[in-house]
């Protein structure tokens, strides 16, 4: 928590599930931005990655956040929304708020039941303006085109003290190397 600023709600380190965590809580939209100097920090291409970890009962979805400057040089945000997946074959991944919206894809089967009370990796990449997203070693959505380029990252999502948002091991590095294919 020392690397992160936040912004909104609450938030507390715990133990979930063996590991150490950051556990979000008690807000709407609870809202943590790292600690970092630069305002832009991102490069093309980047990559973000964190494991996640639901009881598949709640709203702790998190939302990985990416902030952009807009054209007219104004800034804004776009989410990549980490949907949680339950035993009940829900969960998946999609956008909103970028030039390009309207993008989403479910878990794959394979993810759908057994997903709740376990530790899940996400990772996006974005690279000359395309973004995928994978929960595990599953490709789940590609943006062919995101319409903007990413300057910065946050994390916000509903979350509260019986179902908090639980994050760990967020890394974000330059570079980043995908099939620009499909």
């Amino acid at each position: 928590p020392a690397h992160w600023n936040l912004t909104k709600g609450q938030a507390v380190v715990n133990t979930i599930a063996g590991r150490q965590a950051f556990c979000l809580t008690e807000g709407n939209y609870v809202h943590v931005v790292p600690r970092i100097k630069k305002v832009s920090y991102l490069t093309d291409p980047f990559t973000i990655e964190f494991d996640m970890y639901t009881d598949g009962q709640g709203n702790e979805n998190p939302n990985l956040v990416l902030n952009y400057t807009n054209a007219d040089g104004s800034e804004s945000s776009g989410d990549v929304y980490f949907a949680r997946g339950d035993d009940g074959g829900r969960g998946g991944v999609s956008t909103s708020d970028f030039p390009s919206n309207g993008f989403d894809a479910s878990l794959p089967p394979a993810l759908e039941n057994g997903y709740a009370n376990k530790w899940h990796h996400c990772a996006i990449i974005y690279k000359a303006g395309q973004l995928k997203c994978y929960v595990d070693q599953y490709r789940i959505l590609v943006v062919p085109d995101l319409g903007c380029v990413p300057t910065s990252f946050a994390f916000r999502g509903l979350a509260d003290g019986v179902h908090p948002m639980v994050i760990t091991n967020v890394r974000a590095a330059a570079g980043g190397s995908m099939n620009m294919v499909g």
